[in-house]
């Protein structure tokens, strides 16, 4: 073979490679596509604010590619308010949720909630994402949980993800009871020996879990079964209202940045919580 056609076997080989190579970054941006649609709203905990779920917020956007990141501010009335210039509520965009009372209860969290999720439907929005870190959990449970699964004037909750959540009760280093410290389960009942009053609300309204809700449940472990505010037992008690076949991971993540209020920043909790959406 000539020098002259070995260097068009080289220059056609080339020119194959890089065009196989284009397609292939095409075929991944494909991939995100889908998820530019999402809409996803982020809960803080008790006493918190926004800030709290910034970098939750930050790992997700990485992920998903999602340009709209706005905070939406609850007022103790519950009104809301967006920042920034976009006034209107929108699918596909990360909304953080802001109480500016830091004694908002998840009582008040969940009906402020509701209300946003109701919005969300009347302009069309007809899927959500919703991420909770410690009462912004409980809040978004009380909300999947409160109504129907048939009402349609809320949005599908596409994916549930809750984060140090005490779904029945805390240490009483953490304020909590002191009683719940070291709970059991109940070998006639098999369900937790004590049980306080969001337990009981959950357990009653567990019917109205929607199965196709894909949940990720995360919890910390400072090396005694618990985040320092929370325990594993207590976060662990949403397996009881699960469906059957329904989508549920539980993580627990051990080392450092595992204290209650850090564990919403480990690094390993931000990207686990920004793939498992994306699924």
């Amino acid at each position: 073979m000539s020098k002259y056609h070995v260097k068009r076997v080289v220059l056609v080989t080339v020119i194959l490679g890089l065009l196989t190579s284009v397609g292939l970054w095409f075929a991944m941006q494909q991939r995100v596509l889908p998820a530019s649609r999402q809409t996803i709203i982020l809960l803080h905990g008790y006493g918190s604010s926004a800030r709290a779920t910034t970098a939750l917020a930050t790992a997700i956007q990485t992920q998903t590619h999602l340009k709209r990141r706005q905070q939406v501010n609850v007022s103790p009335q519950g009104m809301v308010k967006l920042s920034g210039t976009a006034r209107q509520l929108q699918q596909g965009g990360i909304y953080q949720l802001n109480f500016t009372d830091k004694q908002t209860t998840a009582q008040q969290a969940s009906a402020a909630l509701a209300r946003l999720l109701q919005t969300f439907k009347a302009r069309h929005v007809n899927q959500v994402v919703l991420v909770g870190h410690s009462m912004g959990s409980t809040a978004a449970l009380r909300v999947l949980l409160s109504h129907p699964i048939q009402d349609t004037t809320y949005p599908t909750v596409t994916h549930l993800v809750t984060i140090a959540a005490p779904f029945n009760s805390g240490l009483g280093s953490g304020g909590f009871d002191h009683a719940f410290d070291h709970n059991t389960i109940d070998s006639a009942t098999k369900r937790p020996r004590l049980q306080d009053a969001s337990y009981r609300y959950f357990d009653q309204h567990r019917a109205n879990m929607p199965e196709q809700t894909k949940i990720l449940n995360v919890m910390g472990d400072i090396g005694d079964g618990s985040d320092g505010v929370v325990t594993n037992f207590s976060s662990a008690a949403l397996k009881f209202w699960l469906k059957k076949g329904q989508v549920y991971q539980s993580v627990t993540i051990s080392g450092p940045k595992t204290q209650h209020s850090q564990v919403r920043d480990n690094p390993t909790v931000t990207q686990q919580v920004a793939q498992f959406i994306m699924d």
